[in-house]
């Protein structure tokens, strides 16, 4: 009996070691397709990761140039809308009748202008001809100072404001250019934004006697 079974023990022994073999080879061979798969699984997925990221960032950098070319626009409009204002303020002209309000000594005048409009009628340049005629008949020309001023309007734009304020001026001057007033005693001047009887769009003559 004991002889039996010592034949039995060395003929199983190897078929064991052959199935143990078999079996842990074919847990390498798993493993080893299972790493594989992954390793393949990895790679594509960090592809389109990187894929993403890139595309992440391709689309940032457009969106960075369309801001930057959004505000060369804004900017380039921007500057032809103040050159838009800019001419229709200098090449309006006032329509209608032009009102004036005059001081009780006589010696000062308000010309009220339309909003953006610069010039003189006909018949405000008459009245103000005429308002100098009278004070030169009363004072020599020598003995009178003249001073025109005009603030700058409210459009909220200096320099086209200011040059709104000076056209005013100059064509408040130009009406008494045939009369004897002497020259180096006309003075003009640009006052700042305010307003005369709650309006901003105005040009005011004032005479002063030397005495």
């Amino acid at each position: 009996m004991s002889e039996n079974t010592d034949d039995l023990e060395s003929h199983s022994w190897p078929g064991f070691v052959d199935i143990l073999s078999a079996a842990i080879m074919m847990f390498v061979f798993f493993v080893l397709i299972t790493a594989v798969a992954l390793f393949f699984h990895v790679i594509t997925y960090t592809s389109k990761q990187d894929s993403a990221q890139s595309e992440l960032e391709k689309t940032q950098a457009q969106m960075a140039e369309l801001e930057v070319e959004n505000n060369e626009l804004r900017t380039a409009i921007g500057g032809l809308q103040n050159k838009i204002i800019e001419t229709e303020a200098t090449f309006s002209e006032t329509e209608g009748d032009q009102r004036i309000s005059w001081s009780e000594d006589g010696l000062s005048a308000v010309v009220f202008f339309g909003t953006n409009s610069i010039t003189i009628t006909e018949s405000t340049s008459a009245e103000l001809r005429e308002f100098a005629e009278k004070l030169l008949s009363r004072y020599p020309a020598d003995k009178l100072k003249l001073h025109i001023t005009s603030p700058k309007t409210t459009s909220g734009i200096d320099t086209i404001a200011r040059k709104v304020a000076v056209a005013r001026i100059f064509n408040v001057r130009n009406s008494f250019l045939d009369a004897d007033i002497v020259k180096e005693q006309t003075f003009l001047n640009v006052l700042p934004t305010q307003a005369i009887e709650d309006d901003h769009d105005w040009a005011k003559i004032q005479f002063e006697v030397v005495r």
